[in-house]
């Protein structure tokens, strides 16, 4: 089952430190299926996003970082202008904030997020970078959602075995079967609720949809049993009223009424039609009870698809940053070519 990741960065704000410097304060959270595992608020000048791309770029050995940075800002009169000019300061705090945010979420080149340079920009703990902590916390986030079974395969079949032995109990109108039948599905419960032997893990959603099943289908033994014994009640009655007991004449066949005057035609089928109200009652419970779970089932394959579909979203989003970068670092090649060749071509001249 994958997790859904996601990390967010939020600019809280920025202080001037001792009268000689202007430190921005962020706010990283790591949330992991909607529920926060790790958050950090950090502070640094703006010097140390210098310094960090600096580090990283020396320790990756290459020569450019495909994430923005702002840079220094100067004036037109040659002079850079100060670290506490109000527009500066605007503008780098949602540009620092962009920048963080885009190297922890990468998935597309995460040799930037686990960098050491970043891993201490972050103040993440020794030999830790943030692949490994992500992986760390996903993994205690399954092994809170887990619960211990004897043999997961084994269970499934043993509940599909007492679903087709209560059809046949159904088909047969056999209720003294229901009684082996119980302590069977009594069995399956109790492996549910206890961890005894050899455990495997399987989700706690699964856990759920397991107790669910087994409370439809105890529903479905008790509508059965109630039917059955309403049933044999009736067939008393009937014998009671026999001429064995009473001395009345039989009923013949050809005197019996239909069990159903008419009633019930619009919409009938061939399998509904023989069905009494509580046998038809039955019936449509268990035809919604199916629908319900192929229900269930399709909402989990296109809560799946949604998640891959953000991911890939997430990933083109990624690379057209990175191919918008090359194409302006391109541009800018370009620009300075034709003005080297201008330069050259006067100079032939």
């Amino acid at each position: 089952m994958n997790s859904v990741v996601e990390t967010k960065v939020e600019f809280v704000n920025v202080e001037w430190v001792q009268n000689s410097f202007m430190q921005y304060r962020f706010h990283i959270q790591l949330i992991i299926d909607n529920e926060t595992k790790w958050d950090k608020i950090i502070a640094k000048r703006f010097s140390q996003f210098i310094q960090l791309q600096h580090n990283m770029l020396k320790e990756l050995n290459v020569k450019q970082c495909p994430f923005d940075l702002p840079t220094k800002t100067y004036s037109l009169w040659g002079g850079r202008i100060s670290d506490i000019n109000d527009d500066v300061i605007k503008q780098r705090k949602v540009q620092l904030t962009q920048y963080l945010y885009d190297i922890l979420n990468t998935s597309f080149d995460t040799k930037w997020r686990d960098s050491k340079s970043m891993s201490e920009f972050i103040l993440l703990s020794n030999n830790q970078n943030w692949s490994t902590l992500i992986d760390q916390l996903k993994g205690q986030n399954s092994t809170s959602e887990m619960t211990q079974f004897n043999n997961e395969d084994e269970w499934l079949t043993h509940f599909r075995d007492c679903k087709n032995e209560l059809i046949q109990c159904q088909q047969s109108h056999n209720i003294n079967s229901l009684m082996k039948l119980r302590l069977k599905i009594n069995e399956l419960d109790r492996q549910l609720s206890t961890q005894d032997g050899k455990t495997i893990a399987i989700p706690k959603s699964e856990l759920i949809r397991r107790q669910n099943l087994l409370k439809m289908l105890k529903n479905d033994i008790t509508d059965f049993s109630l039917t059955s014994i309403s049933s044999t009640q009736t067939k008393d009655n009937e014998t009671l009223s026999s001429p064995n007991v009473f001395g009345t004449e039989p009923v013949t066949n050809a005197s019996k009424k239909p069990k159903y005057n008419g009633r019930r035609k619009f919409g009938e089928t061939a399998h509904t039609e023989t069905l009494d109200n509580k046998a038809l009652y039955q019936d449509n419970k268990v035809v919604l009870q199916n629908q319900d779970q192929d229900l269930k089932q399709l909402h989990a394959m296109i809560q799946r698809q949604k998640t891959l579909s953000l991911d890939m979203n997430n990933e083109l989003s990624q690379q057209n940053e990175i191919l918008d970068g090359f194409e302006s670092d391109v541009a800018k090649v370009r620009g300075k070519m034709d003005v080297t060749d201008d330069q050259a071509t006067r100079f032939n001249r």
